[in-house]
């Protein structure tokens, strides 16, 4: 009799990132006396300890026939394998009795956001002299660029400039490479009401336009 913290039986499958995906299963326990009972796990493969990422299911304790239960994990963006657990979590003291598990799936599942969230979000200002507009865009779309016209109400630009902060991931840090994540300009020359700019995944722009 001991306090187990139980997850020897697992499998890993393969998992694309920024992906939801819906586990269900059926647990059933015999005398499972303890204030923690027996669950799935679902989590990146690489482990809780490298990832801190994984969701759990609501345990079953007590003597319970087969009862179904489910949770829904989002993978991580660098996500390439998922892991499946048959878990019992430690913490609650001794545990006696047993538990089997059976019918375990876990599917792939959009999730769902109301209402819709533009991928563009944009602030404005004007200069104290009325010369220049700044805009500050946000381009919250991870996995592509996203091309928007620029079209100014009451006056119209000559040139326009970018400085845009960005890195090869939403989560890339300069922990490891100082130029991972950096702001770059690019001067857009002489444009027209109504010009096309570029912003790109996950990206934070300003523009300014005189």
């Amino acid at each position: 009799d001991e306090d187990v913290n139980y997850y020897h039986a697992r499998k890993s499958m393969p998992a694309e990132p920024n992906t939801g995906c819906r586990l269900t299963g059926w647990v059933k326990t015999e005398g499972l006396t303890s204030g923690r009972g027996a669950c799935f796990q679902i989590g990146d493969a690489r482990g809780w300890g490298a990832t801190k990422s994984c969701s759990i299911t609501s345990d079953v304790r007590g003597t319970q026939d087969w009862t179904k239960v489910d949770v829904d994990y989002t993978t991580l963006p660098d996500t390439k394998e998922i892991e499946v657990i048959a878990r019992r979590v430690s913490g609650a003291g001794v545990l006696k009795g047993r538990a089997l598990f059976r019918d375990l799936r876990v599917q792939k599942f959009t999730p769902k956001c109301f209402p819709a969230v533009p991928y563009l979000a944009v602030n404005a200002s004007r200069s104290a002299d009325g010369k220049k507009v700044y805009l500050m865009v946000v381009n919250k779309r991870l996995d592509a660029a996203i091309t928007a016209t620029v079209r100014l109400a009451g006056s119209a630009p000559h040139r326009a400039r970018t400085w845009t902060l960005t890195g090869p991931s939403v989560d890339a840090t300069n922990e490891k490479d100082p130029n991972a994540v950096t702001v770059k300009e690019r001067d857009l020359g002489a444009v027209q009401n109504g010009f096309p700019v570029e912003f790109p995944p996950h990206s934070l722009t300003a523009l300014v336009c005189e």
